[in-house]
Formats: C-alpha cells, sequence, structure tokens
C-alpha cells in the first residue's frame, strides 16, 4: 500500500462515521481498519472470505452505500472543480465484463457478453468529476443525454466518441457555447451536417487521456470483473474505486 492510498484511506475514514458501541462487550471495529480491507478486497478480487472481519465489513459497507456517504464523498473531493466552468471535459462509456447477478447484469449486443456498462467524465487533468452505473443494455446515446442534465455547467470543449453521434445533441449544445469534438462516422455523408470535423494530433491526445483513467480502474480487479451479487454493493464498489482515483489525482496535481 502506497502513500497516496494511506492518505486517501485516512481521509475518507474521516469522512465516515464510526461504529457505535454497546453496552456490554469488546469494543467495535474501527472504520480505518474495515476500509484496510475493503481496499485489499476491492484491489485484489479476493472475495468476502479472503479479508478479514468479513461480516462487519460488508455491513458496514451496506450501511455506507446506504446513506450514500460514498457517493457524497466523491462529490465533497471534486467540489472545487464542478461549481466552475472547465476548458475540456472527455466523456466515454466502457463496458465492464460480470457475472449474472443482478438485474444491473444484462446481455450487450455490442461485445456479446454480460457486463455493467460504466460511463465516466473526466477533465484534462485526468481527475474523474461525473459517472454513471447503467446496465449493460443501455444505450450511449441516453446514458450521455442523462449526464448532460446533471452537469452543472457544461465545459467549453466536449470530447467524445463516434458512438455520440447526433445532430440535434451537437446543435444545442452549440447555442450554450459548449463545442463538441468529436470525429463523425464515416457513413455520415448528409450536407445538412455540415463539413466533417477531423482530429488534429492535439485532439486525439487529449480524447485518449479517457483510457488512462478507464486503465486505472481496470487495476481494480472488483472492478474489471465483477463477482458481487448485489446492485448496491457494485455501485458502492465502483464509488470507492473511482474516490481513490480521483483523490490520488488531485494529490499529484
Amino acid at each position: 500500500m502506497n502513500n497516496n492510498t494511506k492518505k486517501f484511506l485516512a481521509h475518507l475514514c474521516k469522512f465516515l462515521p464510526e461504529r457505535k458501541p454497546g453496552k456490554r462487550g469488546p469494543k467495535p471495529i474501527s472504520a480505518i481498519v474495515m476500509l484496510i480491507e475493503l481496499q485489499r478486497l476491492f484491489k485484489t478480487s479476493c472475495g468476502w472470505r479472503g479479508i478479514k472481519h468479513q461480516t462487519t465489513c460488508r455491513r458496514y459497507l451496506y450501511e455506507i452505500q446506504r446513506r450514500g456517504l460514498l457517493k457524497k464523498f466523491h462529490k465533497f473531493i471534486t467540489s472545487n472543480l464542478t461549481i466552475r466552468r472547465l476548458g475540456k471535459v472527455i466523456i466515454d462509456s466502457s463496458d465492464r465484463v460480470s457475472y449474472r447477478t443482478c438485474n444491473l447484469v444484462t446481455y450487450s449486443g455490442k461485445y456479446h457478453n454480460y457486463c455493467i456498462k460504466i460511463t465516466i467524465a473526466i477533465t484534462e487533468d485526468c481527475v474523474p468529476i461525473y459517472y454513471s452505473v447503467d446496465v449493460g443494455s443501455a444505450p450511449d446515446s441516453e446514458i450521455l443525454d442523462k449526464m448532460l442534465i446533471g452537469i452543472k455547467k457544461l465545459p467549453y470543449e466536449l470530447f467524445l466518441d463516434k458512438g455520440y453521434e447526433r445532430y440535434q445533441r451537437r446543435q444545442e449544445l452549440k447555442k450554450q457555447n459548449c463545442q463538441v469534438r468529436m470525429e463523425m462516422k464515416n457513413c455520415s455523408n448528409n450536407r445538412k451536417l455540415g463539413p466533417r470535423f477531423k482530429f488534429t494530433h492535439e485532439h486525439k491526445y487529449t480524447r485518449g487521456l479517457i483510457e488512462k483513467v478507464v486503465a486505472w480502474l481496470k487495476s481494480y480487479s472488483a472492478i474489471d470483473f465483477n463477482k458481487f451479487r448485489k446492485r448496491s454493493v457494485i455501485s458502492a464498489s465502483f464509488l470507492f474505486c473511482l474516490s481513490a482515483i480521483t483523490f490520488n489525482r488531485l494529490l499529484n496535481l
């Protein structure tokens, strides 16, 4: 465990509540001990039986997810970035293969497997600021529309993939002074769409930054190949890993 991970767990421990002691019996397990075990669980995907205090850690994860504390923590550490209008934001979706354990895992016709669809929005400094966890069969275009509603201030430049191509959305964003940077599909020959936009070397480099963040998420085995059975635990594991990556990036800035 490196220094950044220790700082992240210590910072998260201050944000999360401690378990209340009972009138009798031993003292409850501290939050930092449970967070260290959860970090090992999500990093190695060793399963609940591979960590210490498995029952207590599981109940603690259920409780903080039920209260929405992990979501509030990620919003708290990124509050300085979301209150102002950013220059560049990159959005992309990624399918994560999973066992068929809950209704969140569905069949994806794109990759022909059962998966979960994860969508993240990052800054040009590779800091995740927005996210969405959806079923594997959800269309990318609908997920993007849902994310744009939740963004308080649209960026000046929005880098997207070819799968998000939609003329009406691009025109609406342009009216709000948000320029969409996206390569159009080869089959788009309609003159009404205007001249074809082509990526420069700088645009390709900016668009490729999100692949770094996706690779960092894949370093957590629990995200790369999910084994959890409950939808709430899947969302909690993703928020935990995403918060760790966001915290580490903010420390390096």
